[in-house]
C-alpha cells in the first residue's frame, strides 16, 4: 500500500520553528528564573489559592469582582487562571504554576499576531510581527513573572483577532466581544481603553459596511455588557453611588484604597504623563529597574528605528486610505496606538500601566521591516538581494537576541534576585519548621519575626496559609490594611523587628545586613542573601 505524505507548506515549518522558539524562551527555568518572587506575583497566587480553597479572598470577600491586597487591590482574572495550574499542582503553590498563565497567555499571543498581520497584510508580514513578538525582551521579560496587569496586552490582541474575524463572519463578534470584556478583569487601568475600542472600530466597520446590525451584532453586544456589568458595578460601588454588593457567587466590594483618583484629568497631568511616557520609550526610564535589561531595551537598538518607520509607514497609509475612503485594517491596528496613547495620558506611566502600546508597536515594527525590504527590492531588482536583506536582518535580530537571553540569565538574574527576595522561598520553609517543632519540643507557641522586606504575602506564600485561618487571627497595623501579624499552624508570624528588640525567645528570617545582629545568639542558616536565625540551646 502506498501513503502519500502531504508536504507541510514552507510557512508552517517557519512559524512552527517560531512559536518553538518563543516558548522555550518564555518556559524554561520559569520557576527558577527570575529568582524569588515579587511581592504582586506573592499576594496574586495567595489569593488564587485561597480563592481555591476556602471562596474569598485576603480580606474575607467572597469571589470579588477586585481582589484586596493592600487596600487598592488587583483584578480578578489572574487569579482564575492560576487555580488550574495549582489543582495542577497537587493544591499547592510553587513559583512555575503562579507563572503558568502570563507564559501561555504570551505563547498564544505570538500565534495570535501571526493571524491578525496575515489579515492586515500577507504571510510574509505575518511570519516576521510573529519572530519579532518571539524574540523582544520586553515581551520575554513580561512572561517571566506573575502580574496581573500583564495579561492586557495579551487578551487585547485575542479580542482584536476575533473583531477582525467577524468582519467577515460575524459570529466570531462573539468571541470578541468575550475577550474585550474579560480584558477588563484583567487590569483597571485600561478600563476606559475598550470602550474607546470599540466606538472606534464598530463605527469603521459601520461605515465601510463590514459590519452590520444582527442577531450575532446584538448578542456581541449583550455578551460585552455582561461580562464588563460587575466593572460598571464596581466603579458605582466605590464612587458612592452604590451600596457594596454580596452574592452567594461573588462580592462587589468597596476598596480602602480606590485609585479613581489617580487619573490625570488636567493638561498639565496630561503633559507630565506625555513626558513620562517619551523618557519611557526614548530612555528606558521606568518605575523599577528590573523592567528593561540594557541594552537590549523594549525592542533592541535596530528594532526601534523600525518601530520608528512603522508608525510613519502606518499613518501616511491611513492618510491615503482615508483620502480614497478605501476601507484597510491598519485603522484597527491605528486604534489600538491611539487608545493605548490615551491612556499613558491619563495615568502616570510606568511598564505596566502602558503594556498595552508595546505589542501595536511590534506590529508596527513589523511594518518597518517589510518597507525596507520591500524599498530594496524595488531599488534592486534581483529578487535575491531582498531575500538576501531579509536573511541578514533575521541574523542580526538573533544575535541582539542572543546577548538578551546571555544577560537574562546572568547579570539580570543576579540583579532580579534582589528585588525579588530571592532565598525567602527556603527561608520562610525552613523557619516555619523549626517553630513547629520548638513548639513540639516546648509546648508553647512559636514566634517568627521576618525582617520588612520579606513582606507578609511572601509568608503566606511559603507556608500555604489558608485563608480562613488567616482571617481568623490577623492583627492589622494602624493602617488597618497591612498585617502586623497572623498565626498558621499555631505558628505566629510578625513581619519587622527592631534592631534593640532582638529576643532569644523568637526565631527570626532575616536580610544579610543585619547578620551582625544574631551571629552570637542564634544558629544562623544562609539562603541567598537572607538568613534563618534560630536561638541557640
Amino acid at each position: 500500500m502506498n501513503l502519500k505524505i502531504k508536504k507541510i507548506p514552507k510557512n508552517y515549518l517557519i512559524l512552527s520553528a517560531i512559536l518553538l522558539l518563543g516558548s522555550l524562551v518564555r518556559l524554561l527555568y520559569l520557576g527558577a528564573v527570575p529568582g524569588g518572587l515579587h511581592q504582586d506575583e506573592a499576594i496574586v497566587g495567595w489569593n488564587a489559592f485561597s480563592l481555591l480553597n476556602n471562596g474569598y479572598d485576603s480580606a474575607g470577600h467572597v469571589w470579588p469582582v477586585y481582589v484586596a491586597d493592600w487596600g487598592d487591590g488587583h483584578s480578578l482574572m489572574y487569579c482564575i487562571l492560576t487555580i488550574p495550574f495549582l489543582i495542577l499542582n497537587g493544591n499547592h503553590l510553587s513559583h512555575f504554576a503562579t507563572r503558568m498563565p502570563q507564559a501561555l497567555v504570551g505563547i498564544l499571543t505570538i500565534l495570535v499576531l501571526y493571524g491578525i498581520i496575515k489579515k492586515m497584510y500577507n504571510e510574509t508580514y505575518a511570519l516576521w510581527g510573529a519572530f519579532l513578538l518571539a524574540i523582544c525582551p520586553w515581551h520575554i521579560t513580561m512572561c517571566r513573572w506573575g502580574l496581573d496587569a500583564n495579561l492586557v496586552p495579551g487578551f487585547l490582541m485575542f479580542g482584536l483577532f476575533f473583531f477582525i474575524k467577524g468582519m467577515e463572519n460575524q459570529k466570531y463578534l462573539l468571541l470578541s466581544a468575550l475577550f474585550y470584556g474579560l480584558t477588563l478583569h484583567c487590569y483597571a487601568v485600561i478600563w476606559p481603553l475598550v470602550p474607546l475600542l470599540m466606538v472606534l472600530q464598530i463605527l469603521y466597520g459601520l461605515k465601510h459596511g463590514k459590519l452590520r446590525i444582527n442577531k450575532w451584532s446584538i448578542g456581541a453586544s449583550f455578551i460585552l455588557f455582561v461580562v464588563a456589568l460587575p466593572c460598571i458595578l464596581f466603579v458605582l460601588v466605590n464612587g458612592g453611588i452604590l451600596e457594596e454588593i454580596y452574592l452567594p457567587f461573588m462580592s462587589i466590594p468597596a476598596m480602602s484604597g480606590y485609585r479613581a483618583g489617580e487619573l490625570a484629568i488636567t493638561p498639565a497631568g496630561m503633559w507630565h504623563n506625555f513626558k513620562r511616557l517619551g523618557s519611557l520609550l526614548l530612555r528606558h526610564d521606568t518605575a523599577a529597574i528590573y523592567d528593561i535589561i540594557m541594552p537590549s531595551g523594549l525592542f533592541y537598538n535596530l528594532g526601534f528605528l523600525f518601530v520608528v518607520l512603522g508608525v510613519v509607514c502606518l499613518i501616511v497609509g491611513l492618510v491615503r486610505k482615508f483620502r480614497k475612503k478605501e476601507f484597510t485594517y491598519e485603522f484597527l491596528l491605528f486604534s489600538q496606538l491611539l487608545g493605548a496613547l490615551v491612556i499613558s495620558l491619563l495615568v502616570e506611566v510606568d511598564m505596566h500601566q502602558s503594556n498595552c502600546l508595546f505589542i501595536p508597536l511590534v506590529i508596527c515594527e513589523t511594518i518597518g521591516v517589510m518597507k525596507f525590504v520591500e524599498f530594496i527590492r524595488r531599488r534592486f531588482t534581483a529578487p535575491k538581494v531582498a531575500y538576501g536583506t531579509q536573511i541578514g536582518l533575521v541574523c542580526v535580530f538573533l544575535l541582539y537576541f542572543g546577548q538578551f537571553e546571555y544577560l537574562y540569565f546572568t547579570e539580570y538574574k543576579d540583579l532580579i534576585s534582589l528585588w525579588f527576595a530571592e532565598g525567602i522561598s527556603e527561608s520562610v520553609p525552613h523557619a516555619f519548621e523549626a517553630a513547629k517543632e520548638r513548639a513540639k519540643e516546648t509546648g508553647e507557641s512559636q514566634t517568627i519575626v521576618t525582617h520588612r522586606g520579606a513582606q507578609w504575602p511572601r509568608l503566606l506564600y511559603y507556608t500555604d496559609t489558608l485563608g480562613e485561618e488567616y482571617l481568623e487571627n490577623v492583627v492589622y497595623k494602624e493602617n488597618g490594611i497591612e498585617p502586623y501579624s497572623f498565626t498558621s499552624d499555631g505558628v505566629t508570624f510578625v513581619n519587622g523587628f527592631e534592631e534593640d528588640e532582638i529576643s532569644t525567645d523568637n526565631i527570626y528570617v532575616f536580610y544579610y545586613n543585619t547578620l551582625h545582629l544574631f551571629e552570637e545568639d542564634f544558629e544562623v542558616t544562609q539562603y541567598i542573601d537572607w538568613y534563618v536565625g534560630i536561638p541557640k540551646e
